[in-house]
């Protein structure tokens, strides 16, 4: 039983070093190992005709003469509660040692990963996906912010990236930066690839709103041909 516990609490020993708390049922596999091997060692004492105690064959009586007539001048209640103890000692080794056994067998069985260990106590961030509803509305508000620069003469150029697109026409209309801005600051992900947010998706609706407002009336002529491909 000694060797049992010294087993498990050497396999127990690596993940305790590196840094894994020990649980409940660690301990209290280690603690019945324990009890079990003490309560063996006080039934091998106990054990009649062991001649460390306890034994009742052989007994001197008094003057050290041995034989039938000292065993009858033994107290029977002496014996009777020895031999009580005696099963009482076995009933609890053997109660005990099945559960220890059983305790280390489920500890053995249900040996957790250290690398799973390790991945559930630190997991990785995950970064929340865009919503796909997002891209789609700011992609809306600058199609339809395209729509009212067309309509006022600013249409978009083939090859104009949005942020030149977005510079010329507030060089023609100052009054069109902040709206522009937010824009081209919101449809940048959406092109090039990012994260857009619902909160993204708002200011670009506003920001279309205030173009088509600001452009409301405005009749501007321009050479070049226009496209509204974003």
């Amino acid at each position: 039983m000694l060797a049992l516990l010294l087993l498990f609490l050497r396999g127990r020993a690596e993940r305790w070093r590196a840094g894994v708390r020990p649980r409940w049922w660690e301990l209290l596999a280690a603690a019945g190992l324990l009890v079990a091997a003490l309560l063996g060692i006080a039934f091998v004492f106990a054990a009649p005709g062991s001649g460390m105690g306890g034994g009742l064959g052989g007994a001197a009586g008094p003057g050290g003469a041995t034989g039938p007539l000292s065993e009858l001048a033994q107290d029977p209640l002496s014996r009777l509660g020895a031999r009580v103890l005696w099963w009482l000692s076995l009933i609890s080794f053997v109660v005990l040692t099945v559960l220890a056994g059983a305790v280390v067998w489920l500890a053995l069985k249900l040996h957790p990963d250290p690398a799973g260990e390790a991945g559930e106590a630190d997991p990785a961030p995950v970064p929340a996906p865009t919503p796909p509803e997002a891209l789609h509305r700011v992609r809306l508000a600058y199609r339809a912010a395209l729509t009212s620069l067309a309509e006022a003469g600013l249409g978009r150029g083939g090859s104009e990236t949005p942020a030149e697109h977005a510079g010329r026409a507030v060089r023609e209309l100052p009054s069109l930066a902040a709206p522009l801005g937010t824009l081209v600051a919101a449809y940048a992900p959406v092109r090039y690839g990012g994260r857009v947010t619902d909160e993204d998706a708002d200011a670009a609706e506003r920001a279309a709103r205030d173009v088509a407002q600001l452009t409301a009336g405005v009749r501007l002529k321009r050479d070049e041909p226009e496209s509204e491909t974003p």
